[in-house]
């Protein structure tokens, strides 16, 4: 019995030494898959760390006199005011939107001015960033998988101040200052000049919404009044230079970065564990690199960003696997690149927009064909970004709509106007009213709870 019972231990010690064996083996060999794929793309000079990133990104600026460290101090200001925001606040929580279209409520107006003046020490801070370099943020990137989310924790809420922005054009227009509102909207594109090279997908999430609150304040200025040649050239100016540096490399540099952490971490486990882990992984390291590599060889053409997250939502599609912890971070990097071209579209469309207001100052009526506005106002049509097409408008019973196709790449002749029930428009763009048609709209609302 005891010969017996000491040939099956000996037996099952046996296998479990040719199955460590295998799982060594199995695991040796990813690791060196991943190494080599790895040694490829330093040897090909791709910034891999955060480190290597940080080498890129031009030097930190001293205190005081950059972008980044003027929205910081304004952002500083606003946080310090504590408190629930008052749910009648125009465009907050649980007040009512901003539709100049519409109408604005007129009841919101006055607790809107009242959470305004008590922020307008921040207002005053933002408004002498012109001239001044862009600078960059203190956030003390160190290498770790905790930088994916660092710029969200370390970063100053340029969120907060963007709306702070959009809520005083706002009462600005419901005054008639037209001019003044405009002001404002150089100021919301160069608040995100600093987050261009921050190495997180999250810096161009917030770009995105910075760019969009600037075109929306564009739309209102244009439909309450009228700015002069020279403001409009200005913008366009402005539009053009934003433009110029709205890139999503730094993005997916950070956000290939962060997985490469995250693996490294993963990879650092020892043991039967560590082994198992790898296995796990199989070939879905190699693969999401393979992903993030089709993103950044797109390089900045938008219609070449679209088709490289498109093949990525497909390749992710396929694979239920992909919520494994190696491959969660490319799971948003299609959101991040249509996000980015949105902002593209919307900075086009507004470009168009001016050029149209400075013909219809001219001439006294819209333009018939956008070709009427090349090349005096626009040296070329610029191109929507979702079809690759010229931008396009559409004549209207008050007026003219500057829109691109937006994100289903459909045209719809011009509907960008969310239908009942529906979150988003059809087409991406802007509403533009003839003269006659402009003015601020104000409107009963019902008295709002404040408790």
């Amino acid at each position: 019995m005891l010969p017996m019972l000491a040939k099956l231990v000996a037996g099952l010690v046996g296998l479990l030494f040719v199955v460590g064996l295998v799982l060594a083996l199995c695991a040796h060999s990813a690791n060196r898959r991943w190494q080599g794929q790895l040694a490829a793309l330093r040897a090909a000079g791709e910034p891999l760390t955060i480190q290597d990133i940080q080498a890129l990104r031009a030097p930190a600026t001293g205190e005081g006199d950059t972008i980044a460290d003027v929205v910081t101090r304004a952002a500083d200001e606003v946080e310090a005011i504590r408190g629930p925001v008052p749910r009648g606040v125009l465009g907050m929580p649980g007040g009512p939107d901003i539709d100049f279209f519409a109408g604005i409520p007129a009841g919101a107006i006055g607790m809107t001015r009242d959470y305004v003046s008590a922020r307008r020490s921040a207002l005053t801070r933002l408004g002498i960033i012109e001239g001044l370099r862009p600078g960059r943020y203190a956030i003390s990137y160190d290498g770790s998988p905790a930088d994916l989310t660092r710029f969200t924790d370390e970063g100053p809420p340029i969120r907060h101040l963007t709306q702070l922005l959009y809520l005083d054009a706002t009462l600005r227009l419901v005054d008639g200052d037209t001019e003044g509102a405009a002001s404002n909207i150089p100021l919301l594109l160069r608040i995100l000049s600093p987050e261009a090279d921050e190495p997180t997908g999250m810096a161009g999430l917030t770009s995105a919404g910075a760019v969009v609150r600037a075109t929306r304040v564009l739309q209102d200025v244009l439909r309450v009044g009228v700015l002069q040649d020279e403001t409009l050239r200005r913008l366009d100016a402005e539009f053009a230079d934003c433009l110029a540096s709205h890139s999503v490399r730094w993005a997916l540099w950070g956000d290939r970065a962060g997985f490469i952490a995250v693996l490294e971490q993963h990879h650092s486990i020892g043991g039967v564990a560590g082994m198992v882990l790898r296995l796990q992984d199989g070939d879905h390291p190699e693969r999401v690199m393979e992903m993030f590599g089709w993103l950044l060889d797109a390089g900045e053409d938008p219609a070449e960003l679209l088709a490289a997250a498109k093949r990525v939502e497909t390749e992710l599609q396929k694979q239920s696997e992909w919520q494994s912890l190696t491959s969660w971070t490319v799971i948003r990097t299609p959101s991040l690149v249509v996000a980015h071209v949105w902002g593209i579209a919307e900075i086009r469309a507004a470009r168009v927009v001016v050029a149209v207001e400075r013909f219809r100052l001219k001439e006294g009526e819209f333009p018939e064909l956008l070709e009427e506005l090349v090349p005096e106002y626009l040296s070329e049509i610029p191109t929507d970004p979702f079809d690759g097409l010229p931008m396009k408008i559409a004549r209207t019973d008050a007026g003219l709509v500057v829109y691109s196709v937006g994100r289903d790449e459909v045209d719809n002749s011009g509907s960008v106007v969310p239908d009942e029930g529906a979150r988003e428009a059809r087409d991406q763009g802007f509403r533009l009213l003839d003269g006659a048609e402009r003015g601020v709209v104000l409107i009963d609302s019902p008295k709002v709870d404040v408790d």
